[in-house]
């Protein structure tokens, strides 16, 4: 069926066209670029009523995925004062707040008895614009970026209603919007599945390191070891105030330069997965008396100044012509007797972190309070204790770190498929992303496939079967199924292993000699 406009709507449709002038970027015949007036309807208000009510706001929103969650059941005389967006099935919310990073979601039957926060502007859909079409266009990086663009520009990161009614937006005929919500649509749910079943596998594997650091600063991991070298308990359960042993200042606020001469700056951004490339790291000039105020020197423990304390966090392990910028805290030791491995165990324990956090909360100041730092609390055993506990979970930790290690990067290559995808989508090359699409799955192996090659290439020799079972991991790692293939790999080496008489029982005592991590 074709739709036919009314005079209303053509009318409509011609006042909110872009001149050529305007235009962003060239579009295929047959598209327009429209301002937003001709694609929102206006935006309602409404009380809520009756004894409750289902309230969405950011937090009920997954960033990530551009899903919404969990709308929150509040009392009507609780009700927040920005709640008074009404809502319709089809429309999609976009945040007017910091949008660089925008908590989008779409509203569906079962959403449309919600009321939305203020905090949102609500796309309601004109009869122009297909309302799928509408949500994935709001996600794409073209307007998610012009948007920010326009926040910034006025002054306070805000944006306004007549941002969106002004800001140019690419518009086929209904009948391309529909062909593109049929087609792109389910390859963009396909990726946020891949994308969710990452993000369980990265919470386990938080979960699983919450563990051990719980085991560590509980005493458990070296409960036998305690035994065997007649430590008391009493000893282990000693608390310790971090200020008493370590100096905490802020960084320096000082910009690079290609032509300083000082020493190297060391920023949050520098600090990647627990790793510092320190001969990359540009020069500032800085006066004498700060570069010795904010040198850094082995031993000191630099961490995010706004309190992301379990995920950025690095312990300076080597002489360093450096210092570090102000978006970042450093502990100095002044006091021998809390050692900084074991420091740096007791900050990637998040019940340490959350102790942080609400006394920064409470004393309502941008990143962490110093004093609440100062005074935090930590459980104090000896040094050689110490020095047991972060060389077990060190050894512990290992390979739950690699994980989310490839799990956050796995994080970044989603985002960016799904970006490319919205992009290419909005310039009028989606037919030719479907083709990509399915010529890349005709051109894969299956899993099934790729085991069967692992097979057929073992030799009977534990190292060369080892390195090549490396070889296939890092020939099919940028697969978007690179860890089903990994887990299989992994699954068919461990019986290649017991056929070789690796990992059998021992003859004797018909029992596989358990390991100790600490004996």
């Amino acid at each position: 069926m074709i739709f036919r406009m009314t005079e209303t709507l053509k009318e409509r449709l011609e006042r909110a066209l872009v001149p050529d002038s305007e235009c962003p970027y060239k579009l295929p015949a047959g598209w327009n670029w429209v301002r937003g007036e001709a694609i929102f309807e206006p935006q309602e208000e409404i009380e809520p009523e009756g004894e409750s009510f289902r309230y969405i706001d950011r937090e009920a929103i997954d960033v990530e995925l551009n899903e919404i969650f969990g709308a929150k059941e509040i009392l009507v005389r609780k009700a927040p004062r920005d709640a008074r967006r009404k809502l319709h099935t089809g429309d999609t919310i976009f945040p007017m707040r910091n949008p660089s990073r925008p908590s989008i979601g779409f509203i569906d039957e079962s959403l449309a008895d919600c009321i939305a926060s203020t905090d949102f502007f609500v796309c309601h859909p004109s009869e122009l614009v297909h309302p799928r079409y509408l949500f994935l266009l709001m996600m794409s990086p073209y307007v998610v970026v012009g948007m920010a663009h326009r926040a910034k520009d006025n002054g306070d990161d805000i944006l306004c209603e007549d941002d969106f009614m002004q800001f140019p937006f690419p518009l086929p005929s209904l009948a391309i919007q529909r062909e593109i919500v049929e087609t792109i649509d389910p390859l963009y749910a396909a990726e946020n599945e891949k994308h969710k079943h990452v993000t369980f596998d990265m919470l386990d594997a938080l979960e699983y390191l919450q563990t051990i650091y719980q085991m560590a600063l509980s005493g458990t991991l070296t409960m036998e070891w305690r035994k065997e070298n007649g430590v008391s308990f009493k000893e282990w359960i000693k608390e310790a105030r971090l200020g008493d042993y370590y100096d905490v200042r802020v960084g320096c606020d000082v910009t690079t330069s290609e032509n300083a001469s000082g020493p190297k700056l060391l920023r949050l951004e520098d600090i990647q997965y627990g790793e510092v490339d320190w001969d990359h790291l540009a020069r500032c000039n800085i006066s004498e008396e700060d570069h010795r105020y904010f040198a850094l020197h082995p031993g000191d423990i630099v961490i995010d100044r706004d309190g992301n304390l379990a995920s950025e966090r690095y312990l300076i392990k080597k002489d360093v012509d450096a210092v570090f910028a102000s978006d970042l805290i450093c502990l100095s030791e002044v006091e021998q007797g809390l050692l900084a491995e074991y420091l740096s165990v007791v900050f990637s324990f998040q019940p340490f972190w959350n102790e942080v956090k609400y006394l920064e909360n409470e004393n309502q100041k941008k990143g962490i309070d110093l004093e609440s730092l100062r005074n935090l609390k930590l459980p104090l055993p000896s040094e050689e204790e110490q020095v047991m506990i972060a060389g077990a979970v060190k050894l512990m930790t290992g390979t739950g770190e690699k994980a989310i290690r490839e799990f956050r990067d796995d994080h970044l290559r989603y985002r960016e498929k799904k970006a490319k995808m919205l992009d290419k989508t909005f310039r009028g090359e989606w037919r030719e992303l479907v083709e990509e699409y399915i010529n890349s799955k005709q051109e894969e192996k299956s899993v099934d496939e790729i085991v069967e090659e692992a097979k057929a290439a073992f030799t009977g020799d534990f190292e060369t079967d080892y390195l090549m079972l490396l070889g296939l991991n890092e020939k099919y790692k940028d697969r978007e199924d690179s860890h089903e293939i990994l887990r299989a790999l992994s699954d068919v080496f461990a019986k290649q292993l017991e056929s070789m008489g690796f990992g059998a029982p021992d003859e004797e005592s018909g029992a596989v000699e358990e390991n100790s991590i600490i004996n």
